[in-house]
Order: C-alpha cells, then structure tokens, then sequence
C-alpha cells in the first residue's frame, strides 16, 4: 500500500535533484546480489539519525514545508531491520 501511494505522488522535492548527477551506480539487493540501476545524487545538509541498537541510518527529505519522505537504510540489511519493527 505504501509502494503504491509513493508511486503516484507527483510532489516536488524542496531541495531538487540535479538530472545531469544521475549516474549508473549498483544497488544492492542483498548480501550477494547487486543490480544496475539509475541513482540520483545529491550533495547537501540533510535530517539524518543513525540508530545503533538497530545499526540503521534514517534520512529526511523534504518536499515542501508540509510533506516529507522518510528513508530506512539499514547497514546489515532488511532481514534485522524486519525483526524488530
């Protein structure tokens, strides 16, 4: 449900991405599988918290003074990150 309301939410970004810094990059999957894909880069002063009982970094970005998305990069992947949420 989540998936689907963020794909079709057309906000835009407080602080845009520059389209001439998307670059091809890996995303990594898991542990042992990476993929190609399109990555979006952006140099700036961000809302940014690392966890350490759940060894995880959440990030903020902001759309407009109102709306922001939230990111949950966990450092050992997704399997740990599950378990305690």
């Amino acid at each position: 449900m989540y998936l689907i309301n963020y794909i079709y939410f057309k906000g835009k970004w407080e602080i845009p991405f520059d389209p001439k810094e998307t670059k091809e990059d890996q995303f990594h999957v898991d542990d042992n599988t990476t993929v190609p894909v399109q990555m979006m880069y952006k140099e700036d002063d961000f809302h940014v918290f690392h966890d350490e009982e759940i060894s995880t970094h959440v990030l903020q970005l902001h759309y407009n003074e109102s709306v922001s998305m939230v990111l949950v990069l966990p450092e050992k992947g997704l399997q740990g990150l599950e378990e305690v949420v």
